[in-house]
């Protein structure tokens, strides 16, 4: 009783904070702190490099969607949903064959503070991995389903122009073969200088640390250049990317994705 009495109180007072304050719902907005720390896993690219002096071509297919947006003062609040799609592929003959490819889907609720403060939550992301005809091992013995959902929690903040930090957790749920998977820690930083308003140098250092029968830690290092175009902030940028971390899909042979190449990153 007590409880429904606070959830009552904060309701009342909640509604009374909206509605004395001039408040717009629209929809379709940008996504907020857009290619900062943790939103490039939903930007679109494309990345060509060595991995263990082998050749790979990466595409990453992704979209940052907010759906519907609640906008009251210096706060948005917004109810969106990510997706993405990514594939692996190794030269084999003249062919580029697919070694690899997982997909990622899940809906989530932010709130935004003059686009400096940024909280995400993630009430279900969803990932599923494949392997394909590049991959070298038996498909028929080795081939299983592998997925596995989290619950995600982040937080991104930008104190200046030129500089976001972030922090996030992943507590992982459910899972299929993955059955040691339990979380996932991350930090991140981004530094983007300001001397021009539509083009900039950027350097971006994500450091996540996977418990997974035991604490596996990683590195992504990427650096380069982004043009910006148009009122709708369409992006293209131009880079290089070094990264050694577990696989958020997965390799039976080779549990850990370590590349280095050349990378360019765009807007769908």
């Amino acid at each position: 009783m007590a409880n429904l009495r606070r959830f009552y109180l904060f309701g009342t007072f909640a509604a009374i904070w909206l509605f004395s304050s001039a408040f717009t719902f629209t929809f379709f907005e940008e996504p907020t702190l857009k290619y900062s720390v943790f939103s490039a896993d939903y930007d679109s690219y494309l990345h060509i490099g060595a991995d263990n002096s082998h050749v790979s071509v990466r595409g990453n297919f992704g979209v940052d969607f907010p759906i519907v947006s609640l906008n009251v003062t210096d706060w948005r609040f917004d109810f969106g949903l990510v997706a993405l799609t990514h594939i692996y592929m190794l030269p084999i003959g003249i062919r580029f064959a697919v070694d690899n490819f997982y997909a990622e889907l899940g809906p989530y609720f932010a709130a935004t503070w003059q686009e400096k403060l940024a909280v995400r939550l993630y009430p279900v992301l969803h990932l599923s991995a494949h392997q394909a005809d590049g991959f070298p091992g038996d498909l028929a013995y080795k081939f299983r389903a592998i997925s596995y959902e989290s619950v995600r929690f982040e937080v991104q903040y930008a104190p200046l122009k030129w500089l976001t930090v972030a922090t996030a957790y992943d507590w992982f749920w459910h899972h299929i073969r993955r059955h040691e998977l339990r979380g996932k820690v991350e930090f991140g930083v981004l530094f983007k200088a300001t001397y021009a308003e539509n083009h900039w140098p950027f350097l971006r250092a994500r450091m996540p640390i996977w418990f997974e029968g035991g604490a596996k830690p990683g590195i992504d290092l990427s650096t380069g250049y982004t043009w910006q175009n148009g009122k709708r902030h369409h992006l293209l940028s131009l880079g290089a990317r070094y990264h050694f971390m577990p696989h958020p899909g997965f390799y039976f042979d080779r549990p850990r994705a370590h590349n280095i190449g050349a990378e360019l990153r765009f807007t769908l």
